[in-house]
């Protein structure tokens, strides 16, 4: 029997797409970040609300990338505690 079997899983929700646009030759012109476009519309009290969605249907762990940064990560703590 695998150890730790008898517990039920941790339920994860990554979010990273925090880029409205890439260039189309990113990837072929082995670009960086420069050539992204960032969103503008997924401030920390935006995310929050999506976080508490994920944390209503099962969530145990949420983080974040691309634009999520420490604000947005402040927030969550703040609001869903640990």
């Amino acid at each position: 029997r695998h150890p730790g079997a008898h517990q039920a899983p941790a339920r994860l929700i990554y979010r990273g797409h925090g880029f409205t646009g890439i260039h189309e030759e990113f990837n072929s012109i082995h670009a960086t970040v420069d050539l992204l476009k960032s969103r503008t519309d997924l401030g920390p009290a935006e995310y929050l609300a999506f976080a508490q969605e994920w944390a209503k249907i099962g969530a145990e762990i949420i983080g974040g990338c691309c634009e999520v940064g420490p604000a947005h990560i402040a927030l969550l703590a703040q609001e869903l505690g640990d």
